[in-house]
């Protein structure tokens, strides 16, 4: 997506998909760690200007209300931080928030700056502070590439209980990446130079693939998150315009993120295209039977085995959501005589031990 000039501007399908994902894991995740904790932050890097010219909420509105509208009762304080580099519509963001009723508890803030001086000024916080790090959801969602270095990403991940969402602007990415002057901006974003090796190749699959999988391992070796996830959004003309990747230490929101993005792509849970629809979920899609999980799976773990426990980690580490699993598809496995199980308890309990035939 070309960076808008205007301070409003319309929201694609692909936005709105974006949206109700991050909206579909805040749902989740407010309650759960705000069950345990005083304060919670919710880091909303490039915030934009809080809604489309067609009428559509921007990420920080969307942010704040799904914190008033939540059932639960959210006891924690929530900080709101938006951060936007353009003064306009920094100045538009102000007005929105302004306009919105909110208890003491919800603390929404807005500031004009980049992302750099957002993490700069909330790490110093982090290190000043006597409390213990409160959970951090970072959203990083920049219309380039040139200002979302990966050792800014490092940082977050260092954090014990600390997420990020970024968007990975791969057309840009694609589009600029032979132009020498780039070199810079490109060893900044993904924390290595390997990258100069893809602009070569001529096979524009290949290039998708191979700048995908460096920015995943980058995420994972050179930041140092235990758990990714990429969801692909492709655009009108049948081309990936950016993925998000999702990165954290916590097993919990790798599952918490999963459901998100299988919700928005019941079929493969991994993409969502402009082709389909107007931004909105698929209703007719065929998603996976226990017994095509349970085929995949036994498949993975052929011969190994396994804890409960180790299993619960390998699932968060792979496509498969840990939903269902206890449930339906290990039993179906046992009744095909394909899993030996050591019990210490009913069911699968933890310490249960898994042995895959």
């Amino acid at each position: 997506m070309t960076q808008p000039t205007t301070s409003i501007w319309a929201a694609e399908p692909h936005t709105i998909a974006k949206h109700a994902i991050l909206t579909r894991y805040l749902q989740a995740w407010l309650p759960i760690l705000g069950a345990s904790h005083k304060r919670m932050v919710y880091l909303d890097a490039f915030a934009g200007p809080g809604e489309y010219s067609t009428g559509e909420l921007g990420s920080p509105v969307i942010a704040v209300q799904t914190a008033l509208k939540h059932t639960a009762k959210l006891k924690a304080e929530l900080w709101f931080v938006f951060y936007e580099p353009d003064e306009r519509r920094c100045q538009y963001l102000q007005e929105v928030i302004a306009r919105m009723e909110v208890p003491k508890h919800i603390k929404p803030r807005v500031r004009c700056g980049t992302f750099a001086l957002a993490a700069d000024r909330f790490f110093k916080w982090v290190q000043s502070s006597n409390e213990r790090t409160p959970p951090t959801f970072a959203f990083i969602d920049p219309f380039g590439y040139s200002q979302i270095p990966m050792d800014l990403i490092a940082r977050f991940a260092k954090l014990k209980r600390s997420e990020v969402l970024i968007n990975f602007m791969y057309e840009e990415i694609n589009r600029f990446l032979s132009k020498p002057d780039q070199k810079k901006h490109f060893d900044g974003l993904f924390g290595c130079r390997e990258w100069r090796d893809v602009p070569d190749l001529k096979d524009p699959r290949e290039r998708n693939e191979l700048l995908h999988d460096l920015y995943m391992r980058q995420l994972r070796c050179y930041a140092g998150f235990r758990f990714v996830r990429s969801f692909e959004m492709i655009n009108a003309g049948n081309h990936t315009d950016y993925y998000l990747f999702y990165g954290s230490n916590s097993a919990k929101g790798m599952e918490v993120m999963k459901n998100a993005m299988w919700w928005q792509d019941p079929e493969r849970g991994c993409q969502f295209s402009d082709l389909d629809q107007s931004g909105q979920r698929k209703l007719f899609s065929e998603a996976p039977t226990p017994e095509d999980i349970a085929r995949e799976l036994h498949a993975s773990l052929t011969g190994r085995t396994l804890s409960i426990e180790d299993l619960e980690l390998f699932i968060a580490d792979c496509h498969f959501r840990w939903a269902g699993i206890k449930k339906d598809v290990l039993p179906l496995l046992e009744r095909k005589k394909l899993l030996n199980v050591e019990r210490t308890g009913r069911g699968y309990v933890n310490g249960t031990i898994l042995h895959f035939s």
